[in-house]
């Protein structure tokens, strides 16, 4: 084995995360799509329409109007991104996932206590992630990593409070090889239900203890933006913040270094606000070097 851990550096002072994004351009003028019948669950069927091209092609095409809609009281439903096991998984490309019983909720059906909102009470923290049922650490950690400076993950989100809004639209800022890219999802979530306590909790990432909503709705976005959420089942940290921040970045591996080294390195990026995650490759978590470092 010659990796045993690395530490990937997002450099913070990258000019495309200095101002707030205009996707006006982006957008197509769609009137709000109306509520479903049921507006507490869904079917979960799925369509038969998947191809390698699939996500592509859909992020290119335009996006909802953000804004008209969000200022509406129509309850928009996102078209592309249907609150049904295709959303999870494609069934016909032979995919699949490994769920526990859920169903779809709508968040400001659900989450509606006054601590409840974007940032949550307490204000936009790391210790707002807290992974479900998905192997997406990999995406979390980068969200926590920008999550200690709130101002990062505050310039992705186009929504312009911190209110769960009435039509249940949110819009996330993405990059794609460093272009900006925006995403749209709606608030419905998938949901398992526990008879003990009588409430329902998010089936992957959870609601912050403080109520803070942005890690479900980044967590969505971000789902979408790869296609389903099972594509974000595994992946690389690194590639996570460049897609949440546009930043250029870089990676160490420590495996011949010394603890002092190590630390003489954090302490230089800490300096600089950059943004650091570290990691163990898989099934590594045993090995260690000379140093006891893993």
């Amino acid at each position: 084995m010659t990796k045993t851990f690395a530490v990937s550096c997002a450099l913070a002072a990258s000019a495309s995360m200095a101002a707030h994004l205009n996707t006006l351009n982006q957008t197509s003028a769609a009137p709000p799509k109306a509520a479903p019948a049921h507006p507490d669950s869904l079917s979960l069927a799925q369509s038969s329409n998947h191809d390698c091209l699939y996500t592509q092609t859909r992020n290119k095409a335009p996006v909802d109007n953000f804004h008209t809609i969000a200022s509406s009281a129509t309850e928009y439903n996102d078209d592309d991104f249907t609150p049904d096991n295709s959303s999870l998984y494609w069934a016909d490309m032979g995919e699949s996932l490994k769920v526990k019983d859920f169903e779809w909720k709508r968040a400001k059906n659900l989450f509606n206590d006054a601590n409840n909102d974007l940032w949550g009470s307490n204000g936009i923290s790391p210790n707002d992630i807290k992974q479900g049922g998905l192997g997406n650490c990999w995406f979390l950690a980068g969200a926590s990593a920008l999550a200690e400076h709130p101002h990062r993950i505050e310039r992705m989100f186009l929504n312009e409070d911190s209110k769960l809004t009435a039509a249940g639209i949110y819009a996330i800022n993405f990059y794609a090889l460093g272009v900006p890219h925006t995403v749209v999802v709606d608030d419905w979530l998938p949901t398992t239900y526990n008879p003990r306590t009588e409430e329902y909790a998010t089936l992957f990432n959870a609601i912050g203890r403080d109520g803070s909503l942005w890690p479900v709705f980044i967590e969505k976005a971000f789902a979408k933006y790869h296609g389903n959420y099972s594509h974000i089942d595994g992946g690389d940290p690194l590639k996570s913040v460049q897609t949440m921040a546009g930043a250029p970045g870089e990676r160490y591996t420590h495996a011949d270094s010394t603890i002092d080294a190590l630390w003489e390195k954090l302490q230089f990026h800490d300096e600089r606000h950059d943004i650091m995650q570290a990691g163990t490759p898989g099934g590594s978590d045993a090995y260690t070097n000379a140093d006891g470092l893993y």
